[in-house]
């Protein structure tokens, strides 16, 4: 999702209202200009420290490089908000079941 949004943020104008993100597998870095212009709205990305998925397989495969569905983007953006979703999500490929968009994205 976040790599097919930023490929979009080469049109003149974004094409994604909300973006919301379910223990994405995708490293952290600080630059989030690409994804940040091809969306109108807020990119909510839920993350869980309790992801073994995420922390162990990925950290491995990416030679110890986080993914933001592990500990969030850090971003200093208003458009990216990060919910630590640790507490409820207990594994990864629950986050659909457990996350209810209504209370979290408000």
């Amino acid at each position: 999702m976040i790599n097919a949004a930023q490929a979009l943020a080469s049109e003149s104008v974004p094409v994604v209202h909300t973006m919301h993100l379910f223990g994405a597998a995708s490293g952290q870095r600080k630059e989030w200009d690409a994804l940040e212009k091809a969306v109108i709205g807020q990119i909510h990305n839920y993350h869980s420290l309790n992801d073994s998925v995420l922390k162990y397989l990925y950290t491995a495969a990416q030679l110890g490089n986080r993914a933001v569905g592990l500990e969030g983007f850090k971003a200093e953006s208003n458009k990216i908000v990060d919910h630590d979703v640790s507490e409820t999500v207990r594994k990864h490929g629950k986050y659909y079941d457990l996350v209810d968009l209504d209370m979290t994205a408000a």
